[in-house]
């Protein structure tokens, strides 16, 4: 959990333990029963608790339009054959980061979406292009006949109902374009 909604949760806790607090007072515990009172706290605790609830509950925002994952290559030593590398799922998409295997050391990376291989796109749309662009990797060129690198990261770019994901490698200290593949909408 993040610092912002650590501090958030703390806030909304001491909203809604202030509001019991004084529902309880002014219920009467102190001092007896008395229904009105007992009906204004009851209103005054529903308030901050319907003050207190998360705004996610409000409209559901769609997918961002850009995103950039990144991953850690598999270690040394690895068994031969097909191993994985990294999955990142989300409500939107799931995306699964493998890499072949060849005597402990990885040959190739590529992208699949549920144990699906992403094929090859022929073009790269512009959207794609431009999302690469606004997260500071490279323009999709010519995709490379090898995926190996010290980090790895997948642009997904999301145009509509189509969504494309570019996957890089890092090598040194530039960012190599290695291929692009089309994900299936979730649903």
């Amino acid at each position: 959990m993040s610092r912002c909604r650590e501090r958030k949760g703390a806030k909304t806790m001491t909203i809604f333990r202030s509001a019991l607090y004084l529902a309880l007072y002014l219920a009467g515990v102190r001092s007896g029963v008395r229904w009105g009172a007992t009906v204004a706290a009851y209103a005054i605790f529903c308030a901050a608790f319907a003050l207190a609830a998360p705004p996610a509950l409000a409209a559901d925002k769609g997918p961002p339009a850009c995103a950039k994952i990144l991953f850690r290559p598999l270690p040394a030593g690895q068994n031969d054959g097909e191993q994985e590398a990294g999955i990142y799922t989300s409500r939107f998409s799931h995306i699964e980061l493998k890499g072949t295997v060849k005597s402990g050391e990885a040959q190739d990376y590529y992208l699949t979406t549920h144990n699906k291989k992403l094929g090859p796109l022929t073009t790269v749309p512009a959207a794609a292009a431009n999302c690469a662009k606004e997260k500071k990797m490279p323009a999709p060129t010519t995709a490379s006949a090898r995926c190996t690198g010290a980090r790895l990261a997948t642009v997904i770019a999301h145009s509509g109902k189509d969504k494309v994901a570019l996957l890089y490698a890092l090598n040194g200290r530039d960012w190599q374009y290695c291929n692009a593949g089309a994900l299936a909408p979730e649903g």
